[in-house]
C-alpha cells in the first residue's frame, strides 16, 4: 500500500508542477482564417515563402501561419523560430 501511496503522492506533484504552466499559457492570437480562391503565394512572418493551394484556408498568427484544406479534420503549421538549434525550436513549437 505504500508504494501505491508513494506513486500517488509523486504522480500528484508532477501535474501539480506542470499543469498549471501549461493551462496558464495564453494561446497566441492569430487572424481570422481566409479561403483562398486560386494557388497564392504567401511569407511566414519570418519571411519563408510558401504557396497556399487553392481552397484551402489560412490564418497567422505571430510567429506562425496555419493552412486548412477544404476538409477542416487537419491541419498544417509553419512556425517560425530563430533558435540555435532544431531541438530548441521544436520545444518552442510546442509550447504555442
Amino acid at each position: 500500500m505504500n508504494r501505491i501511496r508513494t506513486i500517488f503522492v509523486a504522480l500528484t506533484a508532477l501535474f501539480a508542477t506542470f499543469l498549471p504552466a501549461r493551462i496558464n499559457a495564453a494561446p497566441q492570437a492569430k487572424s481570422t482564417p481566409e479561403r483562398v480562391s486560386s494557388d497564392t503565394p504567401r511569407a511566414t512572418p519570418g519571411g519563408a515563402t510558401f504557396t497556399v493551394p487553392k481552397e484551402w484556408s489560412i490564418a497567422t498568427g505571430k510567429d506562425m501561419v496555419i493552412l486548412e484544406p477544404p476538409e477542416t479534420d487537419t491541419h498544417v503549421v509553419l512556425f517560425d523560430s530563430s533558435a540555435a538549434d532544431a531541438a530548441t525550436a521544436v520545444t518552442g513549437a510546442w509550447a504555442v
